[in-house]
Formats: C-alpha cells, sequence, structure tokens
C-alpha cells in the first residue's frame, strides 16, 4: 500500500468551527415512569421473599439448574409491551437457567418461557 503524503486530519463537521463538547448538565440515569417502575419491582421482589422466602427456579433448563431462583425475569419483555410489575409475566430462575433461556431464544420460545409481541398478554389469558 503507498505512504501517503499528508497525515490524516480531522475537519470540522459540516464546516462549521470545531470545539470540544461541553456537558453542562448531567444525563438522567431513567425516566421517572421507569425510575417508579423499578422502584414497585424492587419493593414486590422484597415482599415475596419476606412472605414465602426464597423462591424455587421455575425455568429448570436442565441438570444444572440450583433449583434456587437468583432472578425474576418477563416471559414477555417490555419492549414486546410486557409489564415488570404483572404478576403473570413473572418468572423465577436460577443465574444458570436464566442464561440458558436467553443465550437459546428458539428453544425458550417452544418451552413457554418467552413470549412475543404478538402472543396474548400473560395477564388477560384465561385459565381453564
Amino acid at each position: 500500500m503507498p505512504r501517503r503524503k499528508k497525515p490524516l486530519t480531522s475537519k470540522p463537521a459540516l464546516g462549521l468551527p470545531s470545539r470540544a463538547l461541553v456537558r453542562r448538565a448531567q444525563l438522567r440515569q431513567q425516566s421517572p415512569k421507569r425510575a417508579r417502575e423499578s422502584r414497585e419491582r424492587s419493593n414486590i421482589a422484597k415482599q415475596l421473599e419476606r412472605d414465602h422466602g426464597r423462591p424455587l427456579c421455575e425455568i429448570r433448563w436442565d441438570t444444572g439448574c440450583t433449583g434456587w431462583a437468583d432472578d425474576w425475569d418477563e416471559r414477555k419483555s417490555r419492549a414486546a409491551g410486557g409489564s415488570i410489575t404483572d404478576e403473570a409475566n413473572r418468572i423465577t430462575a436460577c443465574r444458570h437457567c436464566h442464561e440458558r433461556k436467553h443465550a437459546n431464544p428458539a428453544e425458550a420460545r417452544r418451552r413457554g418461557l418467552t413470549l412475543l409481541s404478538s402472543d396474548p398478554d400473560p395477564s388477560t389469558e384465561e385459565t381453564a
């Protein structure tokens, strides 16, 4: 490859004078709505643990399952329209099973552990 005669230089975008970007205020880490949902979810988790002790893993993916839940996951993600505070959307999992669920989305969907946005909302499903 031939050598450059002139070194590469950076030019300001759109011909504007270049200057360092300076943040004048800190960015808000969460929206007020998301912060409220997260607090509510945390309170629900604490209440469940107080009332029932440490929950069991509901996924039971394979023999690597510890049996005791470390995580609380949603069957229908927030991006798909699920709620993080909806009891029908919650599923408890040990770390091993939680990682397997997210590493194998097709198998998780087949097992009914993951729902898509087109699937009915778990809170509105009728029980037979």
